[in-house]
C-alpha cells in the first residue's frame, strides 16, 4: 500500500510540473495531496513531496541550460 502511495504521489507531482495543473484545474498540489494521503498525514508528506519537487525542477533547468550551451555552440 505505501509503494502505492508513494508512485501515485510522485505521478501528481510530476502532472503538476509537466502539464501545469495548478493553473490548467485551478488547485493547489497540497488540495490534491490530502486528497490521497488525508488532512493528517499531509503534514508529514508535504516535506517530503516539495523536495521531489525541487529537485525535478533542478534537474530540468540544468537540461535547459545545457541544451542551449550546446546549441548555442553549434551555430
Amino acid at each position: 500500500m505505501e509503494t502505492l502511495k508513494s508512485n501515485e504521489l510522485i505521478r501528481i507531482i510530476n502532472e503538476f510540473i509537466h502539464n501545469d495543473y495548478q493553473r490548467r484545474f485551478n488547485v493547489k498540489l497540497e488540495t490534491v495531496v490530502a486528497a490521497i494521503i488525508g488532512e493528517d498525514n499531509l503534514i508529514n508528506e508535504m516535506p517530503k513531496l516539495k523536495e521531489i519537487q525541487k529537485e525535478f525542477l533542478e534537474k530540468k533547468r540544468f537540461i535547459q541550460t545545457y541544451y542551449v550551451l550546446t546549441k548555442t555552440k553549434q551555430i
